[in-house]
């Protein structure tokens, strides 16, 4: 997920506290990805590279959030996410 907006930072810091919300249940690292909208192209590798396993997708507050959305999807398909 983007972790630069506020929702994004609130979502990877509740996840980090997962202590003190047993119902989030296991959680082993939190990335947070800054979206770029010419870099997409990447992150299907940064995906795999990394070993993530779920996303949360957030739209961006962009004016190509609608593109950005469809290119993370694609790319953590790619990923085999």
């Amino acid at each position: 997920m983007g972790a630069e907006g506020q929702t994004g930072h609130l979502i990877a810091n509740l996840l980090l506290r997962q202590d003190e919300y047993p119902g989030i249940g296991k959680v082993d690292s939190v990335v947070g990805l800054t979206l770029h909208p010419r870099h997409h192209h990447v992150m299907a590798n940064t995906l795999k590279e990394t070993g993530c396993d779920t996303i949360c997708l957030v739209p961006p507050a962009h004016k190509d959030k609608h593109d950005i959305c469809v290119e993370l999807v694609q790319a953590a398909k790619k990923a085999g996410i």
